[in-house]
């Protein structure tokens, strides 16, 4: 057996075996935790009988998008819910949108946020504000530019009651629309996907955390025990960080996905999503050249393997056809192409776009690995990171 070829199958088997399992694993997870849906039965409880929710949303710079934000967020049919919204020193029009949709509004409470603390980062400290002193039963966090279904937050309540979480987190779904949004905001979701599963996330005896942002619903009781937002709050990407705080305490941590209930829209053009994506996979992969070389690696191997694999399968099995081996790179490397096909598949028809953009997934690896590194370069020799105006990130 040829040695090159050797090493292709060699690798080409390997990641089926990862993506089959993986796509096990989502396939189980999805089985045993089904997606949260509208409910067609319209009785509504009491206030007597129904939990009280304190409801944050944090915002800064947010005029666009928060007018809807907060309206849906009023719109709830539960009963039984307050609404602390924080504007975090923004800079446009978001505070007087806010205070528009307040006058005469009992459910809506306001508040200008106070300049950070040294130490802090922006959203932990504008939450941490707004929680202090509060004394309902449970503590939703919703962002300012999260879109809710009247009844998000009743059907959110039933599957807490349900799983008996002390964090339950609805997976945020993104609205794709240009090109560059469905090619990025796909990628991102399979890695999602495949790093955090939900069988796995909301297994008490794997260690794997995860949440959206977007979307947690905290037991209070919980909250405090792990802290709250004073706990990460120097974390970037402080959602995961809770996460992993709750199972750290061996308290229950529910991850759901909820197509219908909670939407959001995904960042603008190329310029836009390269721009906001940055704080994200600053947060996560941080700018260690070492962690960013071997994450590179991996997700290179996993992802674009494949595809050399089963280009270089079919090329030397033409060129040499009695080539048994170059015939089994194909076959094996077609299995991990097709695996990663329809797993992005499924994730583009979810997301009202056409299965062909999952042919886009390797474009989507390269442009996401170009700003993580951008991130190292703009960390170690340039600026800093920034998030809306602020430095989150210098050397």
């Amino acid at each position: 057996m040829q040695p090159l070829a050797f090493l292709f199958l060699l690798l080409t088997a390997i990641i089926d075996c990862f993506w089959l399992r993986a796509l096990w694993v989502i396939w189980w997870g999805v089985r045993r935790w089904p997606f949260a849906k509208i409910a067609k039965n319209t009785d509504k409880p009491t206030s007597e009988e129904s939990p009280k929710i304190a409801v944050f949303i944090p915002a800064r710079n947010e005029q666009e998008r928060v007018e809807k934000a907060l309206s849906s967020v009023l719109a709830q049919d539960y009963p039984n819910f307050s609404v602390r919204f924080i504007d975090d020193q923004s800079t446009d029009k978001t505070w007087e949108i806010a205070s528009r949709l307040a006058r005469g509004c009992n459910r809506l409470e306001l508040f200008r946020g106070k300049s950070r603390p040294e130490g802090w980062l922006g959203k932990p400290w504008a939450l941490h504000q707004i929680t202090q002193g509060v004394t309902e039963d449970w503590f939703l966090f919703v962002d300012a530019d999260v879109v809710l279904h009247p009844q998000a937050l009743s059907r959110a309540m039933d599957e807490a009651e349900r799983y008996g979480s002390d964090l339950l987190s609805i997976l945020v779904t993104v609205r794709l629309q240009s090109f560059w949004q469905k090619v990025i905001g796909l990628t991102t979701a399979a890695i999602v996907a495949v790093t955090s599963p939900i069988a796995y996330v909301n297994d008490p005896k794997k260690k794997t955390a995860f949440a959206a942002g977007g979307f947690m619903l905290f037991r209070r009781d919980a909250y405090q025990a792990v802290g709250g937002h004073a706990a990460v709050k120097d974390q970037i990407v402080e959602d995961v960080a809770l996460a992993y705080k709750v199972k750290k305490r061996n308290l229950r941590l529910v991850l759901l996905s909820a197509p219908e209930l909670v939407s959001t829209h995904f960042f603008g053009g190329f310029n836009e999503i390269w721009r906001n994506l940055r704080k994200n996979f600053f947060g996560l992969f941080g700018v260690h050249p070492g962690k960013l070389s071997l994450y590179s690696l991996w997700l290179l191997m996993w992802v674009l393997l494949p595809w050399f694999g089963l280009v270089a399968g079919i090329s030397f099995s033409i060129r040499f056809e009695s080539s048994i081996e170059w015939r089994a790179v194909a076959a094996f490397s077609f299995i991990g192409v097709a695996s990663l096909l329809g797993m992005t598949g499924v994730f583009a028809l979810l997301a009202r776009s056409s299965p062909l953009y999952a042919l886009t997934v390797p474009l989507g690896v390269c442009v996401l690995l170009a700003i993580s590194w951008s991130n190292a370069w703009m960390f170690y020799f340039g600026s800093g990171l920034e998030w809306k105006g602020r430095t989150v990130a210098m050397k």
